[in-house]
């Protein structure tokens, strides 16, 4: 199934309609209410790579470019 809110995500899983890949962040309070549990993911499944998807020819504002440049800069 494909839901598209987080909470609908949620219940759905704590409803025990299946699983899903969530951030830890964005499950917190379901964790310490009880209604679902978490596992982590072993490495090197753990690490996501995001990308930036547009239609060619856009506009590309100065917000999102200090943010792609922000996001690309090599960790110290």
């Amino acid at each position: 199934m494909e839901y598209g809110t987080l909470d609908t995500i949620l219940n759905g899983v704590s409803a025990g309609l299946g699983i899903s890949l969530l951030p830890r962040s964005s499950v917190t309070k379901a964790v310490l209410r009880g209604e679902i549990t978490v596992m982590s993911l072993p490495d090197p499944y753990c690490r996501l790579e995001v990308g930036f998807v547009y239609a060619r020819g856009e506009h590309i504002s100065s917000a999102l470019s200090a943010l792609v440049q922000i996001i690309t800069e090599p960790e110290l």
